[in-house]
């Protein structure tokens, strides 16, 4: 039979393309997809992100990579269905893109990288970001220092008006001193929480935030009685819930010092005040402080009645006023709790009427003084008369008759309100230590015979 050249021909190529393909299958043709692993993501902002991953193989046999590169998306499990964005190449090895561009601001953000073969595409395992929240446009319009206690520094701060980025709170920091707090982008990173910050490395701590951009106020109730602060507040953008989301405006911001906190306030009153006459010219006050705490105490004191503390009259964190609505004066300051205090330089037979007020201070700085002017003691005394000015010249007596006799006194200059006469029929009259005591009415441990010179002054009042 005879064979035409044209089947012939297409016999041959049959054999010959039968031979071909078992020869490229003994050698290893591209039959897998690449393998792809380790997924990254790197300069992360608002609304970009570098992405990468690894080429681990082409896929064995004769395949090649033609592509590499990343899908993201916002739903998990949708890898192949995501944005593709390619990062070029056609090697094994670590690939990352430029840059990943269009990502939604404060949001998770899913991806996987990819190597594209003859045969297909192969994935890594899916992976995760967040992006910045987006930052804040705008500092507050002021920053400032409301009150202050013992342990307590109120900060007040006006958010800027008509941004279109609003701040979703504020980060608060605090140093000691009048220097404020140094906060950078370098020591204050975003995707960090400002807790995560402190300190900084100028010592400063994170105090707390607030919890909205409507927030005005703060409390830091965390401080040192006698202490100075200086603050730091830092607005940031945040997703409410993921550290990764922060994202601070750092540039301008806003600080104030604040004065110094009050000392710790008194403890408590005296347990009591009392006074008593030393001469004519010195009321001594005695103080029983119990088991009371205090940096010290004042003593006031007027001539016409109990004083009385007004409202104003004290100010914490002012000095001590040097008198009191009433008029009555300050006469003391005692940086200690000592037990007594004399009081000098008074008038003669004068009533003179006291309060203490017990005071925090730290003994430098006015602005920490903390008074404690509730139920204050008080009390009362009269100076003594004025002594006599010496004893008679001369005294003599002589029998007037049988039931009386007579007694002449030479008073030359002497000066004195009267006097009192003694007597015994047993020896000439000794006046002891205790006989007498100033203040206190005469005694009448003998017959007392009082006679009275002109002009006589008033009995000194007990």
């Amino acid at each position: 039979m005879k064979i035409s050249t044209k089947f012939g021909f297409f016999i041959f190529s049959t054999v010959f393309a039968f031979y071909q393909l078992s020869f490229e299958s003994a050698r290893g043709q591209c039959t897998s997809n690449p393998s792809v692993v380790a997924p990254t993501s790197t300069s992360i902002t608002t609304t970009t992100a570098t992405l990468g991953g690894t080429a681990a193989s082409t896929g064995g046999g004769t395949c090649a990579i033609s592509d590499r590169g990343i899908y993201w998306t916002t739903t998990t499990g949708q890898e192949l269905t995501g944005t593709k964005v390619s990062a070029g190449g056609t090697t094994t090895g670590t690939f990352s893109t430029s840059s990943v561009s269009g990502l939604p601001p404060g949001t998770k953000i899913y991806y996987v990288a990819y190597a594209t073969n003859s045969n297909g595409t192969g994935i890594s395992g899916e992976s995760f970001f967040y992006t910045l929240s987006s930052a804040p446009l705008a500092q507050p319009t002021s920053f400032s220092v409301s009150s202050v206690t013992n342990n307590t520094v109120n900060l007040s701060f006006t958010a800027p008006n008509n941004v279109s980025v609003a701040a979703a709170g504020y980060a608060i920091f605090r140093i000691v001193g009048t220097t404020p707090p140094s906060v950078t982008s370098g020591n204050l990173p975003n995707a960090n929480t400002p807790a995560s910050a402190s300190p900084l490395p100028d010592g400063s701590v994170y105090v707390g935030s607030t919890a909205s951009a409507s927030s005005s106020s703060y409390a830091d109730n965390t401080v040192s009685a006698a202490t100075q602060y200086s603050y730091a507040l830092i607005p940031f953008g945040y997703d409410g819930t993921n550290a990764a989301t922060y994202n601070y405006l750092i540039t301008s911001y806003k600080t104030v010092t604040a004065p110094y906190t009050l000392s710790n306030p008194p403890s408590g009153q005296p347990t009591s005040l009392s006074s008593a006459a030393a001469t004519s010219t010195q009321i001594n006050l005695t103080i029983n402080w119990g088991a009371v705490t205090a940096s010290g105490f004042l003593i006031y004191r007027n001539t016409t009645g109990t004083p009385v503390i007004a409202g104003g009259d004290f100010s914490n964190g002012t000095l001590p006023p040097n008198s009191l609505a009433d008029g009555s004066s300050k006469v003391a300051s005692v940086s200690s709790l000592a037990t007594s205090y004399n009081d000098v330089g008074l008038t003669a037979a004068t009533q003179y009427y006291y309060v203490l007020v017990p005071f925090g201070y730290d003994g430098s700085n006015a602005a920490t003084y903390n008074y404690n002017t509730t139920s204050p003691k008080t009390t009362n005394s009269f100076t003594f008369y004025s002594p006599p000015s010496g004893q008679p010249t001369s005294l003599s007596s002589a029998a007037a008759s049988n039931t009386q006799i007579d007694l002449t006194i030479n008073w030359g200059a002497v000066t004195a309100s009267g006097f009192l006469i003694y007597r015994n029929t047993t020896g000439t009259p000794v006046i002891a230590g205790g006989d007498f005591s100033n203040g206190t009415l005469p005694p009448n441990s003998w017959l007392m015979v009082v006679l009275k010179l002109l002009p006589f002054l008033p009995w000194p009042p007990h």
